[in-house]
This record gives structure tokens, C-alpha cells and sequence, in this order.
């Protein structure tokens, strides 16, 4: 019985999961030469398989990514939340607790922030924050460094877990990391919309179109494309409504499990 219900996604769930990806694609797809609707979306990824995109190291990376952020983070997410919830149902209430204040000892420290993908060469930031400091603190300095608030919007603090890509949350403590991953900005003085990834005024012109009707993007524009879907993906008020989509379809099965 568990088996059965364990992370079942309805046909509903997946319909309202793909409509509310498309409010995204919908308006970064058109700039590259595809519809903003579900059968640009299919063209798209038959783009994707052209032999010199399915090679490039960077797209798998960022398709990776993609994959990450959209399928898997939310789905892990909602189950931790309602394992607690589960392994809380029986237990005693608890007295309130304040939880304890973070000494401040006034110490800063250095943290580098590494352009993602991480090769040979890829941009650094140094930045100079107190040791107490939050993930959102340190965007805020990357920001003030940079001369732009656009990264504390689009930019995003991940790190590597195997083979996928992890994201900080805001309010999550520095503590004793000093090496972060940014990706959805380029860490570029004056970074601002107009470069926020690298070669987009040229992706932007949209891909060619083949004789059979598909269209052909080269790696460079490729990979601007998924830069630009992976910003907007970590849009705050986008994944708020995905996390609670899925939410939604955790509470649906869990009432047909207990039913059952």
C-alpha cells in the first residue's frame, strides 16, 4: 500500500504542473525562436537532441539542473514535510522553546562565490561578511560588490550534493561554508538584465531553421536559453506556486492512503 501511494503524481497534478511551467516558458521561448505554447516547447527539446547540444558538457549541466529544481527539490521537499508531520501525529505537545540567539562575535570572513558551471577560468567574487551571516546576507554583498541588486532577484546560491545541484534558501545560515556556486547571474560589475548570461544579445536573435522544419540553435544560444528558464525557475514567487502544487497533491493522496 505504501509502495502504491508513495510520490504518485495524479494526471491532474501533472497537467497543472505543466501549465504552470509553461507561464514561464511561455516568455522566455518566444526569444528564441519558438512558440510560447506546449508545441514550442516540444520543438525545443527536439533541438536539444542535435548531436553537438546533447555533447556540450555545459547543457547537460544545466539540464541537470533544470531537472533538479523542477522535479526533484519541491518533491523532496513535501515528503520531509510530511514525514515530520507523520512522526509528529502521536507526540505530546511540546513547551515553547525560543530557539537559541547565534552568538554574534563580530568576526567576518571571506567567501568566494564561483560562477556556475565551475571550469578552468569560470568568474569569481570575493565577498566580506560578518560570520553570523544568512545566505540572503551574502547576496546582498555580491550585490552591493557588483553595483546591482539584479542578483539578489535572479541570482541563486547552490552547491554541489553527487551528481545534481543543491539551492540555498535565504534565510539559511552561512555557518562554515565559504566556497558557493552562483548561477542565473554572471558575476560581472554592473550585472544587470542586459548581462545576465553571456552571449544572450546574440542567442536572442533566435535559432535557424532547418529543412525539416526544426529549429536549430548552436550550443551558445542553447545554453542561454536554459540560463534564462533556470533564472525565471528560481523566481521566488515561482517556486512558492510549485511547492505548493505539490503540496497539494502530497495532502490528496495522503487523504486516499488513510482511506484505504
Amino acid at each position: 500500500l505504501y509502495r502504491a501511494h508513495g510520490g504518485k503524481e495524479s494526471n491532474k497534478f501533472k497537467a497543472e504542473r505543466q501549465a504552470l511551467f509553461l507561464t514561464v516558458q511561455s516568455q522566455v521561448l518566444p526569444k528564441y525562436g519558438f512558440e510560447g505554447t506546449p508545441g514550442g516547447v516540444f520543438r525545443m527539446m527536439a533541438a536539444f537532441n542535435e548531436p553537438d547540444i546533447a555533447a556540450s558538457e555545459e547543457s547537460t549541466k544545466l539540464g541537470d539542473m533544470l531537472n533538479h529544481i523542477l522535479f526533484v527539490e519541491p518533491a523532496m521537499s513535501n515528503q520531509h514535510n510530511q514525514d515530520s508531520q507523520e512522526a509528529n501525529v502521536s507526540a505530546e505537545p511540546a513547551e515553547p522553546v525560543a530557539p537559541p540567539k547565534a552568538a554574534d562575535t563580530g568576526k567576518v570572513v571571506q567567501v568566494k562565490l564561483v560562477q556556475f558551471p565551475d571550469e578552468e577560468g569560470a568568474p569569481e567574487l570575493e565577498v566580506t561578511v560578518p560570520e553570523s551571516s544568512k545566505i540572503g546576507d551574502v547576496l546582498a554583498a555580491a550585490a552591493k560588490a557588483l553595483g546591482s541588486e539584479e542578483i539578489i532577484k535572479k541570482g541563486r546560491l547552490v552547491r554541489k550534493q553527487g551528481n545534481s545541484l543543491v539551492g540555498f534558501g535565504k534565510d539559511e545560515p552561512l555557518a562554515r561554508r565559504r566556497r558557493l556556486l552562483v548561477m542565473g547571474m554572471e558575476l560581472k560589475l554592473g550585472s544587470g538584465t542586459a548581462v545576465a548570461a553571456e552571449g544572450q544579445a546574440e542567442a536572442k536573435d533566435g535559432g535557424s531553421s532547418g529543412s525539416n522544419g526544426v529549429t536549430i540553435l548552436s550550443v551558445q544560444q542553447a545554453t542561454a536559453l536554459q540560463q534564462d528558464l533556470l533564472r525565471e525557475f528560481s523566481d521566488d514567487a515561482f517556486r512558492k506556486k510549485l511547492s505548493d502544487l505539490h503540496a497539494a497533491n502530497v495532502d490528496k493522496e495522503a487523504v486516499r492512503f488513510k482511506f484505504e
